[in-house]
């Protein structure tokens, strides 16, 4: 067998070797033995430590060494030189290569130390692919994709661009990035710095928040997946801009397929429906978080996210949380042939509603002429009469493809129909 391997080909050694590569974060590396193990065992340091040939080979194939996924917990001065000088070693071998980083420093790094392995991948962001920097993450690290905050690039910002050490950062290379950013127009820098962007996702972490005014629009012509999230530990979110009005205004993206995004109120609402007139993206994922605040606005809010709905006929895949019951949009639903006429797969989260009109809109789906329904979801969900508060109100029943559908109470019956001619259909009660 080891004859065979030696008497490869190139493209067949590479094939095989390529194979062993890690494509995901190992555990956090504890320990200066974890360490040695590490570099030992995983492809491709292991297989430059084999025979000269295919030390040779591997030392001179550049996209073998254009990924790397590396957790350390090993905070002293000293093994964060050794790491660092990995690091510049790994890279380097990576030629021209464009590269995926993972990298993740516990928080028991201090900032210079973290510093000095910033900077060694920074030296080589124009040929970043995927970037991945954890310094002390809060999140966990089945995430993929993130730089955390804008320090990483230095907080470039427009008054910057002009000097010597901002005004050559330009990513052109990089196509997947998930930012968190402590400003709207940080955000909006990344953009203009990766514009061949194919996924971005937004989290704002801020103690206040205000708009961004006189930015120009940014066109992200490569752009399918957009998601935004925010976070403000120190003020009430009701009193917040809003991440996705400041963000959709500035940015056009004619080949969006999948948006995720929290929507804060009216402003919100109405620049994702200028967004999408504009744009007129070939949507096919769409996920609205919407906060409820001024329940007076909900009226005005539901027209608008309704015009919005029109605008986008190619959604196949809708999502909505709302702790809420937005007749109108149910309506729309249940009577409009223009309201996503492509639709597969509905879930709905948090809201409360009267069993009556979630069952007009799946009847009215499911019975539809052209139908495309596939898949019914409700997490969080509970029904209530019909003119009654929200206090009275009852969670629906769990139910999972598979189980039996007369399980389902009576005022469920419809859907017992449904589940038998093919529906799928689950009810649970946590949030992803």
């Amino acid at each position: 067998m080891t004859a065979l391997i030696t008497n490869a080909s190139p493209d067949i050694l590479y094939k095989i070797f390529e194979f062993t590569l890690p494509t995901a974060l190992s555990d956090p590396i504890k320990t200066r033995v974890a360490a040695a193990d590490f570099f030992s065992r995983t492809s491709p340091y292991n297989l430059a430590l084999t025979s000269r040939d295919w030390r040779n080979f591997v030392l001179s194939s550049h996209s073998l060494w254009s990924s790397i996924f590396l957790s350390f917990d090993l905070p002293s001065s000293e093994d964060t030189i050794v790491l660092h000088d990995a690091l510049e070693r790994h890279l380097k071998r990576s030629g021209e290569a464009l590269v995926t980083c993972s990298v993740v420093l516990s928080s028991r790094y201090n900032e210079t130390s973290a510093y000095q392995i910033k900077c060694c991948l920074l030296k080589r962001r124009r040929r970043w692919k995927q970037i991945s920097i954890y310094v002390n993450p809060w999140r966990s690290r089945e995430i993929l994709l993130a730089v955390k905050d804008m320090e990483i690039l230095y907080e470039p910002r427009p008054a910057e661009r002009n000097t010597d050490e901002g005004s050559d950062i330009y990513l052109p290379s990089l196509t997947h990035l998930e930012v968190e950013v402590r400003s709207l127009r940080s955000a909006l820098e990344w953009m203009k710095l990766a514009p061949n962007l194919q996924k971005f996702f937004l989290l704002y972490i801020s103690p206040w928040s205000r708009s961004e005014h006189h930015l120009s629009v940014i066109s992200l012509p490569a752009l399918r997946r957009l998601g935004m999230d925010s976070y403000f530990p120190t003020q009430r979110e009701e009193d917040s801009v809003g991440t996705a009005s400041t963000i959709l205004t500035h940015i056009t993206s004619r080949a969006l397929t999948e948006l995720r995004i929290q929507l804060h109120g009216v402003n919100c609402d109405e620049a994702l429906q200028n967004f999408l007139r504009q744009s007129t993206p070939p949507l096919e994922i769409l996920a609205l978080r919407v906060l409820n605040y001024r329940r007076e606005d909900n009226a005005q809010r539901e027209k608008v996210l309704i015009q919005a709905f029109t605008l986008v006929p190619s959604v196949r895949n809708l999502r909505i949380e709302w702790f809420y019951f937005p007749e109108a949009i149910f309506q729309a639903l249940s009577r409009s042939k223009t309201i996503f006429p492509a639709l597969e797969d509905l879930e709905l989260s948090e809201i409360v509603m009267p069993v009556e009109h979630f069952l007009d809109v799946v009847t009215s789906q499911w019975r539809s002429e052209h139908r495309t329904l596939k898949v019914i979801t409700l997490t969080g969900c509970s029904s209530n009469p019909l003119h009654h508060h929200l206090s009275f109100r009852q969670r629906f029943q769990e139910f999972a493809p598979g189980d039996d559908p007369f399980e389902l109470p009576d005022t469920l019956a419809k859907l017992r129909e449904f589940i038998s001619e093919g529906l799928k259909y689950s009810a649970r009660q946590y949030v992803n």
